[in-house]
């Protein structure tokens, strides 16, 4: 089973409306101490997409920054489309722009997690992968 940790996300600055989730795998011992320095999902994700459309996602970390900074407005579900399954205590969404996308949850504290990004063209695998991750997330979370 994987192990979690949540860091921030550069591009926002000093923005904790948003966060992001390094994943450890397996065997992997989290160092406290260096998980700002660790890749987190979304930090993966950008250099998967350097050479395919970096435009997209600095649009979507424009979405961020503009929900922290409006936290009471809503975007269209063509930017923003919340998918939380029914009877789920704990919200998802999905941020995206032409054919990226980025999926997240929403913590009691308000603090959006992002811990899973993909592509429109494998959306409906992305979403599973996605609440797999969030699954193991919540889980050990309770531990703590």
């Amino acid at each position: 089973m994987s192990k979690f940790a949540i860091k921030s996300i550069e591009a926002l600055g000093d923005n904790e409306a948003f966060k992001q989730v390094v994943v450890y795998r397996n065997s992997e011992e989290i160092d406290l101490a260096k998980i700002e320095s660790s890749k987190g999902v979304l930090d993966i994700y950008e250099e998967t997409i350097q050479k395919i459309d970096l435009t997209s996602y600095k649009k979507i970390l424009t979405y961020m920054d503009y929900l922290a900074s409006n936290p009471n407005t809503l975007l269209p579900k063509t930017i923003y489309n919340p998918l939380t399954p029914k009877n789920d205590p704990v919200a998802e969404f999905e941020l995206k722009h032409q054919k990226l996308r980025v999926y997240g949850i929403i913590t009691m504290n308000k603090v959006s997690i992002i811990v899973h990004c993909g592509f429109k063209n494998n959306q409906k695998e992305d979403i599973i992968r996605f609440r797999s991750l969030k699954k193991q997330f919540l889980e050990q979370s309770k531990k703590y």
